[in-house]
């Protein structure tokens, strides 16, 4: 109703500002390259991955909780990596 033109999201162009322009096997490449950059990093988030399944296996309500955790170990890892290389 009321016509008229969509409100700008701000993004411009529409590109999300934080993605990288690339194909699917473009950012797989990338990520193999920084796993293997940050082992330790990349172990931490696997065992992460395994509590995380352990968990809802156990209580099948914390699938609700769950992906928090795992960002929230993701976003550690990450800050992590980036504390070790200094950037």
């Amino acid at each position: 109703p009321g016509g008229g033109a969509q409100p700008e999201l701000g993004f411009g162009g529409g590109e999300h500002p934080h993605r990288e322009p690339g194909s699917w096997v473009d950012a797989l490449r990338r990520g193999g390259a920084r796993a293997a950059a940050d082992l330790p990093g990349s172990v931490a988030l696997a065992a992460a991955l395994f509590v995380a399944a352990l968990i809802v296996a156990q209580a099948v309500v914390f699938v609700l909780v769950v992906p928090g955790l795992v960002v929230l170990a993701a976003v550690a890892v990450e800050g992590r990596a980036r504390v070790r290389t200094g950037g």
